[in-house]
């Protein structure tokens, strides 16, 4: 949309011509060095020795490489520098005139039609220097650099995958069908959700894989990434919208929201009820402010359950704590009681428990419900976040129970409050 690009340009010149070369400027140096710190800033703190280190070198060989290039003969060398140097500040002019930036990790791809450019200038720097031991130092530093970012990255995608296969796992555990046209709102623990179908691409890879339409290529789940945006969006309950990205057509819908979270690591996945919203302590505050709004109705809980295909997610993670919560929350849902007292029987046996005690919310309640007083306060003793039990008190005193039960609940998780 070029009117929509160039309409802050034509608006002021002269200040968008100021803004794009400082940016140019920048960008420029992120793509030529910054490769070459940024990423490997993964294995020690920015602002440490080792980076200023690094930088120091790379300051030093620029420096060098210049004296040397302009006091010598070095015809082939000066080429190189020039072709470089203009090559890599045309490869950038196109992401600076439609207002983007060069950020590592998630907008580092811009780097790549200048990587070339800066490649020339790299090696035409480092051949300017006349001592031998000093160029192959140089040479050595850039290789070790390179496998160690190389490393760090893979690492880093494989913990990435893990996880999200993980996530996927325990929502096909906790949901066996999602409602048709559904848009969810994901909160990932280690993946950054940069565009919409990090969500639903996996989502109708176990859900709908075939698609919804003959006609066009038409998901039966769609997304919102959790933005400011989007949370506008919620929150001033926007109607459906229409998209076409890249010819998948998606539907997504601020008032059919549906929200799962999994707020760190060691958490399980939670879904989020907005009529009787449970929050854990870590959760985020976008998602607080918008959980009003999630609408369990659209997990069908009597369809069949689907299983994620074992290519794609990788084979079924063990059958811990997470899968017990899973399951009891969907017996929750269900209205069956007695299946979520019996799952925290399972885990009792098998040792199991809660890294985020959010998480004993539907065994308080089944507790409470069924009049196992003993269940209920043995599950109090294990709690001792004031926020969980707020929220567990507040879940009681809004249940209908015995006069008896009522006073126990009220002593076990209220007498704090």
């Amino acid at each position: 949309d070029t009117t929509q690009q160039f309409s802050g340009f034509l608006a002021s010149p002269l200040g968008f011509l100021r803004l794009w070369s400082i940016n140019l400027g920048e960008d420029f140096l992120k793509t030529l060095f910054g490769a070459w710190t940024i990423p490997l800033s993964q294995f020690y703190e920015p602002s440490s020795f080792v980076a200023i280190i690094l930088y120091a070198t790379f300051a030093l060989l620029v420096l060098w490489g210049l004296y040397a290039l302009f006091s010598q003969e070095n015809r082939w060398q000066r080429e190189a520098l020039f072709v470089g140097t203009l090559s890599l500040a045309i490869s950038l002019v196109p992401v600076v005139m439609v207002n983007r930036q060069v950020a590592f990790p998630h907008y580092s791809r811009y780097t790549l039609p200048g990587s070339f450019g800066a490649v020339m200038i790299l090696v035409t720097l480092i051949f300017s220097v006349r001592i031998k031991y000093v160029k192959e130092t140089l040479f050595t530093l850039l290789l070790l650099i390179a496998g160690m970012t190389h490393y760090a990255n893979a690492a880093k995608f494989a913990a990435g995958t893990e996880s999200m296969n993980e996530f996927w796992w325990q929502v096909s555990w906790r949901v066996p069908h999602f409602g048709e046209r559904t848009t969810l709102m994901v909160n990932y623990p280690v993946v950054s959700t940069e565009e919409d179908y990090f969500i639903w691409g996996p989502a109708n890879q176990i859900y709908y894989p075939e698609g919804t339409s003959e006609r066009v290529v038409q998901p039966g789940i769609y997304a919102y990434i959790l933005s400011q945006d989007a949370i506008d969006k919620v929150l001033a309950r926007e109607r459906q919208e229409y998209s076409n990205r890249r010819g998948t057509e998606t539907y997504p819908n601020a008032r059919n929201i549906l929200i799962l979270s999994q707020p760190t690591v060691d958490s399980c996945v939670q879904v989020i009820d907005g009529l009787n919203p449970e929050y854990s302590s870590a959760e985020k505050a976008e998602i607080v402010k918008i959980g009003e709004f999630s609408e369990v109705e659209h997990i069908l809980t009597d369809a069949t359950p689907h299983t994620p295909p074992e290519v794609i997610f990788g084979p079924e993670p063990a059958h811990d704590w997470c899968y017990i919560y899973q399951k009891a929350t969907l017996a929750r849902q269900r209205g069956d009681w007695d299946k979520v007292a019996a799952l925290l029987t399972e885990a009792n046996r098998n040792t199991f428990a809660p890294a985020d005690p959010i998480e004993w919310m539907p065994f308080i309640q089944a507790a409470a419900i069924l009049e196992d007083g003993e269940r209920l306060q043995e599950i109090a003793s294990q709690i001792d976040d004031p926020c969980v039990l707020k929220q567990a008190c507040e879940s009681l005193m809004g249940m209908e129970l015995t006069s008896d039960m009522r006073a126990l609940a009220g002593k076990s998780y209220c007498a704090a409050q």
